[in-house]
């Protein structure tokens, strides 16, 4: 903030000599001189409280926060850790291309790429889904275990990949008995034999034999005769 300038007014004083007759000059009459306020006192600059150290590794003693988080990233950010019982512990693996971050006083982990069993921690209001290293399936976090478990397996061209923290799998083949979503939906066969649907208890059916042709898939749309 800019500081305010106050400028006090000056003025000449002219004595006006008031002449009577047989008199003298009246004298000039005596002006007070303009009062200056005080200065403020300057203002004490406050150091802003230390950052907190969010990079740790498993086994350094810790002081657990009553308030806010208790998460940090470890040196090669790989992994996020917590501090429990006055040592951090490993939470979860960032297996996600951002791996562990620290931005915004916060331990960011990227678990858009997990493994089955993983630790996890829940979305609030939403699902938390990734899909495994190997691409090869869709997994989903249980909100009881904290572990990825198994979702969907993604057998189709694309796999199972991730754009913009948007997981997809592709599913446009499959293999009866495994699982899928959603219910209702259909795919090819691996050898392209049968159409499959996927059944009300979320796992691929066989729905039709393709006894004239292959099963082919286009435009989204999944052909069988």
């Amino acid at each position: 903030m800019r500081a305010r300038s106050i400028l006090l007014p000056t003025a000449s004083l002219v004595a006006l000599a008031l002449v009577r007759c047989g008199g003298s000059a009246a004298p000039a009459p005596r002006v007070a001189a303009p009062v200056v306020p005080p200065a403020a006192p300057s203002a004490v600059a406050v150091a802003p409280p230390p950052a907190p150290v969010l990079i740790h590794e498993e086994g350094d003693a810790c002081v657990e926060s009553k308030s806010g988080s208790n998460a940090a990233c470890t040196a090669d950010s790989t992994r996020e850790v917590v501090c429990r019982g006055g040592k951090e512990v490993l939470n979860r693996h960032c297996r996600g291309p951002d791996k562990c971050q620290v931005y915004a006083g916060a331990a960011h982990c990227d678990d858009d790429y997990a493994e089955i069993g993983d630790h996890c921690e829940p979305n609030l209001g939403d699902d938390n889904y990734s899909c495994s290293v190997d691409r090869q399936n869709e997994i989903l976090c249980d909100r009881r275990s904290r572990q990825f478990g198994l979702y969907a397996v993604c057998r189709g061209p694309k796999r199972c990949h991730v754009d913009n923290h948007t997981i997809n799998c592709d599913a446009a083949l499959g293999r009866v008995g495994e699982p899928c979503d959603p219910v209702g939906t259909f795919a090819c066969s691996e050898d392209a034999s049968s159409r499959l649907q996927c059944s009300e208890v979320g796992t691929w059916a066989k729905e039709l034999d393709c006894r004239k042709s292959a099963c082919t898939i286009r435009d989204n749309t999944v052909y069988c005769e």
